[in-house]
């Protein structure tokens, strides 16, 4: 990785395709992110940075930077067979989980001179599956809930936290399995304001429920696209202020659901020409 401007700007390159990417550290959260760096034959090689540690950036769109350490080298790829993922835990702790439903290990950090630290996933049966966890602060919990990551296929439960939003970005990968429909269901009932994300585009909708209080449950599918959900601090409302919409930030473009109190298991059909899929449900709900 080689510095290549004053604001601390990087370029790592793929030594086998011969591409780069450059990376700008300061915008992400270094070190609480599995290493993906996309096809398996590819291994993107890692150089010196200014600070003394190395990071690198998954080609995969939109992920965050991952600080690999003391030592320069080969980063290697995940396997696509067994998808693992980090989620923070409290303020000084971290869990391991399998996407399939396996807990794999849960980490109690006490001391952060294990910042940095590189952590082969144990039962993974990969030894080149490799974990950076580094310590971060904890923000305000009324500002930004905990949230129970439930997978409805299996019953496997995950907490995660929406302190920011990469958080939800790598909770919600698209290395989960895709007929495993996951279900995001927020702590705190006073917000009742979503965003469904697109992680193959990077694209949003938007997700409004009228009344937080009942138990309700959207399905969004999406054809060849993965979509996750997002809480947005932000309100918004019909003329009316009761109608459930799906709004569509960059082109502005709003669309009205068929109910205004959607049901729990409630298929949501969006009257808007984009790509379906049956196979890969995503749900919000029901409310604790």
């Amino acid at each position: 990785m080689t510095p290549v401007s004053a604001d601390t700007a990087y370029v790592i390159t793929n030594k086998q395709s011969n591409t780069t990417i450059t990376c700008r550290e300061k915008n992400f959260v270094r070190g609480m992110w599995p290493v993906a760096s996309g096809p398996a034959k590819q291994q993107w090689l890692v150089e010196g940075a200014e600070d003394g540690l190395y990071y690198i950036r998954s080609p995969l769109k939109d992920q965050p930077y991952i600080n690999y350490g003391p030592e320069p080298g080969p980063v290697v790829c995940n396997s696509n067979k067994c998808p693992w993922r980090i989620v923070r835990w409290g303020d000084s702790s971290f869990r391991i989980f399998n996407p399939q439903g396996t807990l794999c290990m849960e980490l109690d950090r006490g001391s952060a001179a294990d910042d940095g630290k590189i952590i082969t996933a144990p039962t993974s049966g990969d030894d080149s599956q490799l974990w950076v966890f580094r310590s971060i602060p904890l923000f305000n919990p009324t500002l930004f809930p905990n949230f129970t990551l439930k997978n409805v296929c299996t019953g496997t439960v995950a907490d995660i936290s929406y302190w920011d939003e990469q958080t939800i970005v790598i909770a919600n990968s698209q290395y989960w399995v895709p007929r495993q429909a996951w279900a995001v269901e927020p702590v705190n009932k006073a917000l009742n304001w979503y965003y469904v994300y697109n992680l193959s585009f990077g694209t949003y909708l938007s997700v409004a429920v009228d009344n937080p209080g009942m138990d309700s449950q959207l399905i969004l599918s999406a054809k060849k696209q993965i979509w996750e959900i997002r809480p947005d601090w932000s309100t918004q409302e019909s003329e009316s202020g009761q109608i459930v919409s799906i709004f569509y930030p960059s082109s502005g473009y709003l669309v009205d659901l068929p109910s205004k109190s959607p049901h729990n298991g409630e298929r949501i059909k969006l009257n808007v020409d984009w790509e379906m899929r049956t196979d890969m449900k995503w749900q919000i709900g029901p409310y604790k």
